[in-house]
């Protein structure tokens, strides 16, 4: 019922009058008029005044007024997830880590970019200060960890040592020791001012997540992710001491996991969010929880304020500031949004919406009265592909496993469930333009042709020598058009079931759609060009090659625009001359599903930076 409520958020801004409202600098990019969702949280962090927090979001990082929970900022300019965020000691700079390979530091006081820290060859994952403010230190899944000038941006020593990614660093409260865990199991310490290995403990079982000392020095708190267990040690000698935890002999691995830690001030209790959406605090002197706070939703990410009096969490697609002591909430902040928007599909007469998030949410809107006509979880392990009826009435997807399942769309019953319709897997579903064909594809090379009312196999094309990885319907619904990783794409006569054209398509073809009159077909591949075709003579018309792999396409109802979706980027084209007409950025995430509304002044985008954009064409 959550994703209804981000979904139903989604048709509101739907409607013009929604498209005028202001947003706060950074979050509209340029060339969009609404914007659902402010991402994905990763991490959080108190500024030492306790007045603002920093959220690490797909999008960016997100900047509060703790006392009000109002928006402050969202500084942009990572391409990619902030997974970490850290304010200096003094309050003076705030840095970051990102998926993109980068760090970055900002003055938290005009909010510029001060400089940007380039060095590592994978994803940052974690950055924290020294504690005198001079040292940032960062880890990477590139296996080292990187100290740098916190003013100027400088590289100044590169740690190398991890057989594996490095998920977490930390100072010790004097600065001498830096603490790193990863995936090789391991625990290093770290002299800063040399960069010498001082020591190496094993510290759980796959990965050690996470590492965080004690204010008072005297223990370093570890977590590992898999096997659920929070570990303490003597941040002198490394002398495992205890674990902390409920009883992790009654709890498989599969149904606990840690998400983050944090010590409070006094270093006596220590806080963690787990993935039953529970906050748990322990006292460890007496090694026993001493408070939880019941969640709700998936795994919790903590933070607790200098002063120890407030904690910040989020779960649920909410960060929520607490008080500590009582576990009432002081602010709640929403809009986050953990689902992927997957399928965007429309009607053919442009009064209804479909949508799928992942991992298989469907819901269908009526856009004429912004309501929700119906929600229904499709029930599949992993949904690959899923199409709307034109007329209305039939919704249909397949998943990993092969099953297809036909549903009705109005009453969410599940009318036909198809297993082993294909061998592997489903790669793509279509519906013929009267609803009543479903036509299905999959890696045995084959594709089927499904009676939508009975559920009947009732032919199968024969021709590709690999797997099939795309289908079209024409407008008409007399000819089938596929593609197949064998080089070729497929015209098919519905009616008689024979290959009417085979074209050498120059490569693997990934997406196709023809053009609203039927006349040109549309090819893409992931790292190859865009292609047009003459549907009548097969002819390859023109290219377009785009600087980046196409993940997705559509035409403008009018046929002259083409759009197709990048990893970072949307492109429009004439498709009289194929030229790039514009460019649109602002997803941080790779683009997937995008669709023209029916009048054609609007595209919408879904991306796995967990937003949906709303993007103004041009006319």
């Amino acid at each position: 019922m959550k994703r209804v409520f981000f979904l139903l958020a989604l048709l509101l801004v739907f409607s013009q009058s929604a498209f005028t409202q202001e947003h706060i600098k950074n979050y509209l990019p340029e060339g969009a008029k609404a914007r659902i969702g402010k991402g994905y949280v990763s991490d959080l962090a108190f500024s030492p005044d306790n007045t603002q927090l920093a959220v690490a979001s797909s999008i960016g990082i997100w900047l509060y007024d703790t006392r009000t929970g109002q928006e402050l900022d969202l500084l942009i300019g990572h391409t990619s997830d902030v997974s970490s965020v850290a304010f200096s000691p003094d309050g003076n700079i705030l840095a970051s880590g990102s998926y993109d390979g980068t760090g970055r530091i900002w003055d938290a006081q005009t909010r510029k970019l001060t400089a940007v820290l380039t060095g590592h060859t994978a994803r940052v994952s974690s950055v924290a200060f020294s504690p005198d403010g001079n040292i940032l230190a960062s880890s990477s899944y590139d296996q080292t960890v990187r100290f740098w000038d916190s003013h100027t941006g400088k590289l100044t020593a590169t740690l190398t040592g991890h057989k594996g990614r490095v998920y977490s660093v930390a100072f010790s409260p004097d600065g001498r020791t830096l603490a790193s865990g990863g995936r090789d199991e391991f625990i290093r310490f770290w002299d800063v001012k040399t960069g010498a290995l001082l020591r190496t403990i094993a510290g759980h079982v796959y990965k050690v997540s996470g590492v965080i000392f004690s204010p008072d020095g005297e223990k370093l708190a570890s977590y590992g992710y898999y096997d659920a267990k929070i570990n303490l040690w003597d941040a002198k000698t490394g002398e495992y001491l205890m674990t902390l935890g409920p009883d992790y002999e009654s709890i498989t691995s599969d149904s606990m996991r840690i998400y983050s830690i944090a010590f409070f001030p006094d270093s006596k209790s220590l806080v963690y969010g787990s993935s039953d959406g529970t906050l748990r605090i322990w006292d460890i002197d007496r090694q026993q929880e001493k408070m939880t706070f019941e969640g709700t939703g998936d795994g919790i990410r903590v933070s607790v304020s200098p002063n120890g009096k407030t904690l910040a969490t989020y779960n649920d697609r909410t960060i929520r500031i607490l008080d500590s002591a009582t576990g009432m909430p002081l602010q709640t902040i929403h809009g986050y949004t953990g689902e992927i928007v997957r399928f965007i599909m429309f009607a053919s007469h442009g009064r209804t919406l479909a949508c799928l998030s992942m991992p298989g949410d469907f819901q269908l809107w009526d856009l004429n009265t912004n309501t929700l006509i119906k929600s229904f979880d499709v029930e599949l392990n992993r949904v690959l592909c899923a199409a709307y009826s034109p007329d209305n009435v039939t919704f249909a997807c397949g998943d990993q496993t092969s099953t297809l399942a036909i549903f009705d769309a109005h009453t969410g019953e599940r009318t036909h469930t198809i297993l082993d319709a294909h061998a592997n897997r489903v790669n793509a579903v279509a519906f013929s333009s009267d609803g009543n064909i479903l036509a299905s594809c999959g890696q045995d090379e084959v594709i089927h042709l499904w009676n939508v009312g009975t559920g009947d196999l009732n032919g199968t094309l024969v021709g590709h020598e690999q797997n099939v990885r795309d289908l079209a319907f024409s407008p008409s619904g007399e000819i089938l058009a596929s593609a197949s990783d064998d080089g070729t794409l497929r015209l098919w006569n519905i009616s008689t079931g024979k290959t009417v054209k085979t074209i050498a398509a120059f490569g693997g073809m990934h997406k196709l759609i023809f053009s609203p009159v039927g006349d040109i077909l549309v090819s893409s591949a992931r790292n190859d060009s865009i292609r047009f075709w003459d549907v009548s003579t097969g002819e390859h018309l023109r290219a377009i090659t785009p600087p980046q792999a196409t993940h997705a396409i559509a035409f403008s109802p009018d046929g002259r625009t083409l759009a197709s979706a990048h990893p970072r980027e949307i492109n429009l084209w004439d498709t009289e001359t194929g030229e790039l007409v514009e460019t649109w950025t602002g997803h941080t995430g790779s683009i997937y599903p995008i669709a023209f509304s029916p009048d054609g002044k609007t595209l919408i985008s879904g991306s796995y930076d967990r937003t949906v954009i709303f993007w103004e064409v041009k006319p």
